[in-house]
């Protein structure tokens, strides 16, 4: 198996680069990008074609649609970035805007906002502008004359092999209540020329226990076909993993339980990871609910960021030759991987308890603070790391995706001043770094209102200002000081909530 293993993978890798290499055009580029329809229904399995050592290399129907389908891919991804270099060319022929590169990126990035609609990140545009740049320095190129492919070679980091819906010919997989069996084809010698140098592989896998606890939970739930990946490790080690997308369909809930009119308000931060109050007709119905997870995720977090630090010292203090480097610099790629994985199971723990809240509750909306537009202090190390795990929309994209399946709305609201003002009487306090102090101090996880008296945990606080500017008006929720006061009302826990969803309080 090891060996016909390795010859499908180098097989797959020199179609896959053939392949990609005679369809990389920008026409290709924005017909798969403007297109919906799977990949390789784009890109035909008969324009694989394979020939090594100057004799062609027979690739079954099924293995050459998956090929199609890989290369679809890539050229699919490219097609944001053709379109950012388009448009930033056209902005610079037409305006002529000259200075550094960070002026350059904001000045592009507003006038492709304001006059064209079009929105791009701004690490894009600065990596499309020194592409130009380097393109325009060293062979003396026009922007008329640049085109994308020019900048851009062709080319795949990662192989991944994916088996279509209806891939029979290629994997079969029987699933049962504990394991999951599947064949795969595999080639028997290195460059196979008929169809009897193919073979099928069995294998069984057993199901772990806990996947088979939530499995059994679901009304509906099944494995779609795998990809064939492969992943680097220590070492510049490769390992061939096949996996499989699991298709779990989940109990649905009673829409009618959730009440349109009752808001769950919700304050990210630092102390407490979330702060949650329950808000319905202008008042507070609920105690705060303090969530604070798992200090272990940021444990792991910082010491990966250290581990980093590391390798990166040690690269810089050798020379470029050196021959440790490529396994260090393949060592810091798998770290910033796993830094990844770290911070999205670390949203998804926020945002699953989040939904159990609001659940509990039968609250119809979840209100959020807008952190997309807030930027993180520079130089602070640990803070400015711990506010990044929720930048650029993380946590939105994901709690909105998920309340949508059970019948939530999901709103944000400006994130400015709501741990500043009071939420009793509407007027501006101070910041104290213990609850009995009358003391301000900027650094104080406490506030406390000179007006009313009023006292309490800035979270908390900013947790029932999140919900007063939801009471306001869209174009007014700027102005939280012309929110109204909100009022409190305390409510027990509900004994009836949706079944599935576990009551968590604080």
């Amino acid at each position: 198996m090891k060996s016909g293993l390795k010859y499908f993978l180098d097989l797959i890798a020199s179609a896959t680069s053939t392949l990609l290499t005679d369809l990389w055009t920008e026409a290709w580029i924005e017909r798969l990008g403007t297109t919906r329809r799977k990949a390789y229904k784009v890109v035909n399995e008969k324009q694989v074609k394979l020939e090594l050592n100057g004799s062609t290399v027979y690739l079954p129907s099924r293995i050459r649609r998956g090929v199609a389908e890989q290369v679809g891919r890539v050229l699919r991804s490219q097609y944001e970035r053709k379109c950012c270099f388009e448009d930033v060319r056209e902005v610079i022929e037409s305006t002529g805007l000259t200075g550094n590169l960070d002026s350059l990126v904001r000045q592009i990035a507003r006038t492709l906002q304001v006059f064209h609609g079009k929105y791009y990140r701004w690490q894009l545009i600065r990596q499309t502008l020194r592409m130009m740049r380097k393109l325009h320095y060293r062979l003396s190129l026009d922007l008329r004359l640049m085109h994308y492919t020019m900048l851009v070679q062709p080319g795949f980091t990662n192989t991944t092999f994916p088996y279509g819906a209806d891939d029979d010919q290629a994997v079969k997989v029987t699933v049962t209540r504990k394991k999951i069996k599947y064949k795969i084809k595999v080639p028997r010698i290195a460059l196979p020329r008929t169809p009897r140098d193919w073979t099928w592989h069995e294998e069984t896998l057993t199901i772990p226990k806990k996947l088979r606890e939530t499995l059994a939970e679901a009304v509906q739930s099944g494995p779609k076909r795998p990809d064939l990946r492969i992943y680097k490790l220590k070492g510049g080690l490769e390992l061939p993993v096949l996996q499989f997308a699991w298709e779990f369909i989940e109990r649905e809930l009673n829409v009618a339980y959730f009440n349109k009119k009752r808001v769950l308000a919700v304050d990210v931060g630092l102390a407490h990871l979330t702060t949650s109050v329950v808000g319905q007709a202008g008042s507070q119905v609920t105690p705060p609910l303090f969530y604070n997870g798992s200090r272990e995720q940021y444990t792991k977090i910082e010491t990966i960021y250290k581990l980093i630090r590391k390798l990166q010292r040690k690269i810089a203090n050798y020379p470029a030759g050196w021959r440790g480097q490529t396994r260090r610099q393949v060592e810091v790629s798998r770290l910033h991987a796993k830094l990844t994985r770290c911070r999205k199971q670390h949203v998804y723990t926020v945002v699953k308890e989040l939904l159990a809240q609001a659940c509990c509750f039968g609250c119809g909306t979840i209100a959020l603070e807008d952190l997309r537009t807030y930027s993180p202090p520079k130089g602070k190390g640990t803070l400015s790391r711990r506010l990044n795990n929720w930048l650029r929309g993380m946590l939105v994209e994901m709690i909105t995706r998920k309340a949508k399946k059970i019948g939530i709305r999901v709103t944000t609201v400006p994130a400015h001043w709501t741990s500043t003002y009071c939420p009793r009487c509407g007027k501006k306090g101070k910041k104290t770094t213990t609850t009995s102090s009358t003391k301000a101090n900027k650094k104080g996880r406490f506030f406390w209102c000179p007006h009313c008296q009023f006292r309490g945990d800035r979270d908390y606080i900013g947790a029932l200002n999140v919900y007063r500017v939801y009471l306001l008006p869209k174009k007014k929720r700027y102005k939280l000081a012309t929110a109204k006061p909100i009022l409190y009302k305390k409510m027990a826990l509900p004994s009836n909530r949706p079944d599935g969803i576990p009551v968590t309080s604080g």
